[in-house]
């Protein structure tokens, strides 16, 4: 009957509400006023909400002194070094701040927050009803649907106010009666689950006085103490008498040889306490960075083991609660490092105690250091996180050497590294390919061109050709007059034609009458459409069987090439 368990508090809801409304409020004062007049004055005229991050996340295509969108010279225009005041690191900063909170709010005031109470909850019913039948005693409640809609009520507050401070960073959004609404729901919610508690703890208070009762009465009690008194008698038989002595002896012996290790290991302890505070402090930082729900705690020596010798032992923090690292022996007892995380913040965690490691170098600029799939399994913001940390580090050793089998991520590392300042480090990019004997080599590689898609690759072939760049054929060029329309179109009307519709079938729906929607506005260009279609779809198997024998005239291909990209660009 001791072996029954007692119920147990909840945990309160933990959110700072007061961090999420100073990011909210948050305006930068360093944007220049006549660039900040500038550029309002030039968004507004466009009406839309979002055209403020739809500008900024534009910048990061600018390259050299030509506009990425339509070809045209931008050097020296006053609009674009407005933009460049306007859209600073501060501005990106707290796009990201407002990012992160947005993130805080989703999890600090999701509905896994009830999910996490009713289990809770109904653990504690189990607990109390295994003791009804000796103690009178009752369940208490606690109205998870009122903690639910709360928590509703204020995740929708706030993720509205995150999502008009994301579209308009530099406006300050809240009011001071919406942060008080949200701390007053907060402190609601949070009352109602001390409340709980504390019948809890009534309850925990009776079983406890309940168990104590119980130990006085143990019959194991009893026969130890008449074990204890047989002890006390055979204590004095001369045998025993001599032992003892003996006994005293070694352990006088062994409290001096045990002193002096003590103080060996005392010294050896406060080195390495030193060391490896200021280890788990760059940790935890670095966690934080990743956006982490865990830290680890009680980073410290270590001599257990058969060999004695000193080693590390550290544990996690996770949502408020300590996770041992345990071994393969704790995966059904309970929670352990290997049952709590997840693949990806395993890998978090190594990667935060590998560069850790690596910044208290003071050899760093010597040292090769390799990464292999440093993102693997991460997410968008740890990801970014990544790629960021690596970039430093490539500024802090003598050669840094990533493997990876993401394209994607390679290019975007290799762009941030070619924009670093105040000058970009020399980059090799490099691509195992299969050689002879099923071997492999290193040639170069096209990370642009292994990453674009197929819409760009057939727009940049089509575009080429008129502009007179070298292209691979002019049969090619034809062959990708379709597709091209037929990716546009998918992109101008997107949800509205099925995936797989061809450019003919695209044009037929729009004059179809009973079609409806935004797809009536391809009708006047009816005409011009079906007489592309009609010449491209000629080089296509699908719509003509001999299309391998139909000849590429170059003068009639430009035209067409031509009004091509001229439903694109003047028609969209």
């Amino acid at each position: 009957m001791t072996a029954r368990q007692s119920p147990v508090a909840l945990s309160p809801l933990q959110f700072d509400e007061q961090a999420a409304f100073k990011v909210l409020g948050k305006t930068l004062a360093d944007v220049e006023q006549g660039a900040e007049v500038e550029v309002q004055a030039h968004l507004a005229k466009h009406g839309q909400a979002s055209i403020e991050s739809w500008v900024s996340g534009g910048q990061a295509f600018l390259k050299g002194n030509d506009c990425p969108f339509c070809g045209q010279a931008i050097g020296g225009l006053s609009l674009i070094k407005a933009y460049q005041s306007y859209f600073n690191t501060g501005y990106e900063t707290l796009k990201a701040e407002v990012a992160e909170m947005e993130c805080k709010i989703t999890l600090a005031l999701g509905d896994a927050k009830v999910d996490a109470l009713n289990a809770a909850l109904a653990t504690n019913v189990a607990r109390i009803e295994a003791w009804k039948d000796q103690l009178p005693v009752d369940c208490p409640a606690l109205d998870t649907v009122s903690v639910q809609s709360a928590l509703g009520e204020v995740r929708t507050l706030l993720l509205g106010l995150a999502t008009v401070k994301r579209q308009q960073p530099l406006a300050p959004v809240g009011s001071a009666s919406q942060a008080a609404d949200v701390a007053a729901a907060v402190t609601g919610i949070n009352s109602s689950i001390q409340a709980y508690n504390d019948k809890v703890q009534v309850i925990g208070a009776k079983i406890a006085q309940f168990k104590s009762k119980l130990a006085t009465e143990s019959v194991r009690v009893l026969e130890a103490s008449i074990r204890k008194l047989d002890a006390v008698q055979r204590r004095q038989l001369p045998d025993a008498i001599a032992a003892v002595t003996s006994y005293g002896e070694a352990e006088t012996e062994r409290k001096k040889l045990e002193e002096e290790k003590t103080q060996g290991r005392a010294q050896i302890d406060a080195l390495m306490q030193s060391t490896l505070s200021q280890y788990q402090g760059a940790i935890n930082q670095l966690l934080s960075a990743f956006g982490a729900e865990f830290s680890i705690e009680e980073l410290k020596p270590s001599y257990v083991g058969s060999t004695g010798e000193p080693r590390t032992e550290f544990g996690l923090r996770l949502r408020n609660k300590a996770v041992k690292l345990g071994s393969r022996a704790d995966l059904t007892s309970g929670h352990s490092f290997a049952s709590t995380l997840s693949e990806a913040d395993k890998r978090t965690l190594a990667f935060a105690f590998f560069v850790a490691r690596l910044r208290a170098d003071p050899k760093l600029n010597e040292v090769v250091v390799v990464l292999d799939d440093p993102v693997s399994s991460l997410d968008r913001n740890r990801r970014q996180e990544s790629k960021r940390l690596i970039a430093r580090l490539a500024t802090e050793c003598k050669q840094l050497i990533v493997l990876s089998h993401d394209a994607y991520f390679v290019r975007d590392l290799r762009d941030r590294l070619a924009d670093l300042k105040p000058a970009p480090i020399p980059l090799t990019l490099l691509a195992l390919k299969r050689v002879q004997h099923g071997y492999s080599a290193f040639a170069s590689c096209d990370i642009d061109d292994m990453c674009s898609s197929d819409y760009y690759r057939h727009h940049k072939l089509v575009a080429d050709f008129v502009d007179g760049k070298p292209t691979p054929s002019s049969r090619d060029v034809a062959k990708a007059i379709r597709p091209l329309l037929e990716g546009y179109y998918h992109r101008r009307f997107p949800g509205t034609i099925p995936r797989k519709l061809l450019f003919g079938q695209i044009v037929a729906l729009s004059v179809d009458p009973t079609t409806t929607g935004p797809l009536i506005n391809l009708r006047p260009l009816t005409q011009e459409l079906f007489g592309v279609n009609d010449y491209a779809g000629q080089f296509h198997h699908d719509t003509n069987q001999s299309a391998d024998t139909v000849q590429v005239v170059d003068a009639e291909l430009l035209t067409f090439a031509r009004r091509a990209l001229t439903l694109i660009y003047q028609n969209g």
